[in-house]
């Protein structure tokens, strides 16, 4: 029974759009450096700081037909920012752009049409603007303005990045029918009102502007590997944090007044000293005593 509601669900899917798609964005600015990955118009994840962090229920749990998912994402997410990021130093570069800060942003779609006709695009954004955009059907680049295409005419990699994500485009609609299939069968197994997939074109970086902003700040992580540092274990809060610090603080204070006091009382032992301070006229006093819970008279005489 499950199994034919399960192909009832995946028919909804395809009835409702002309196509299904993937799409991850990627941006290295002052303020963001940060991916978003969107499956049919909904956020399902972003990347940042080396962790991947699940945005959508269904694929929280993933990992348990998928092993090791959140980790390999988080490896290639982070392999594609360092990519990204060397563009962006080869593109300064040939533009001789070394007077203010810089951006660089890069959408990567793939899409599954109804009649099973697969494509995609890599787009890149310079300063914000249309730069350069790989068909991933046939491989080839398109520049926006004469500074892209000078760009194009000396970018050795040019080749190179074309054949990668041309191969990558297959991959790419693997993940898409899986993410599809899971998404359906989470949707089953929690009744969840169906929602049908959106039809989208390629949009506009604008609109995922905000989301890579959430992400670069985003703090709830998927209890997985992908929430824990490089050597495995779990990230402190930081609350804890602060707390240690606070601590630290307080106890070098601490030694810095007893040894401010050792160097001008000498040897006067600390206990001696005390007995001839007068506390009648200290300001924390009353604070003091709201610590003690009996008030207790000073044993000190003036």
């Amino acid at each position: 029974m499950k199994t034919i509601f399960l192909l009832i669900l995946l028919c909804s899917f395809r009835k409702s759009t002309a196509s299904h798609w993937m799409q991850y964005v990627t941006a290295i600015t002052p303020e963001i450096n940060s991916t978003v990955g969107k499956l049919d118009d909904e956020q399902f994840v972003c990347y940042r700081s080396t962790k991947v962090i699940s945005k959508a229920q269904w694929i929280e749990h993933i990992d348990n037909d998928v092993p090791d998912y959140w980790e390999n994402e988080k490896n290639r997410m982070w392999g594609e920012n360092e990519d990204l990021q060397h563009h962006l130093n080869q593109i300064v570069e040939h533009f001789h752009d070394i007077k203010g800060n810089h951006t660089l942003h890069r959408m990567h779609r793939c899409e599954l049409d109804d009649n099973g006709t697969q494509k995609g695009f890599i787009k890149f954004y310079y300063d914000w603007q249309d730069f350069i955009v790989l068909n991933l059907a046939n491989g080839n680049w398109t520049a926006a303005n004469d500074g892209a295409e000078s760009f194009l005419k000396n970018w050795e990699s040019a080749i190179h990045e074309s054949n990668h994500w041309k191969h990558h485009l297959n991959t790419c609609i693997k993940w898409l029918r899986l993410l599809l299939e899971w998404k359906a069968s989470h949707m089953l197994q929690n009744i969840t009102p169906i929602t049908p997939a959106i039809n989208s074109t390629s949009g506009q970086l604008v609109a995922d502007v905000q989301l890579l902003l959430l992400c670069t700040n985003a703090t709830k992580f998927p209890e997985t590997d992908a929430g824990k540092g490089s050597d495995g274990r779990r990230d402190l809060p930081l609350a804890t944090i602060l707390g240690v610090i606070v601590l630290v603080v307080v106890a070098a204070a601490a030694a810095f007044c007893c040894m401010k006091w050792k160097m001008k009382n000498g040897d006067i032992p600390l206990k001696d000293y005390l007995k001839n301070v007068n506390f009648n006229n200290c300001p924390f006093k009353t604070r003091l005593s709201d610590f003690t819970a009996v008030p207790v008279e000073p044993s000190f005489e003036d």
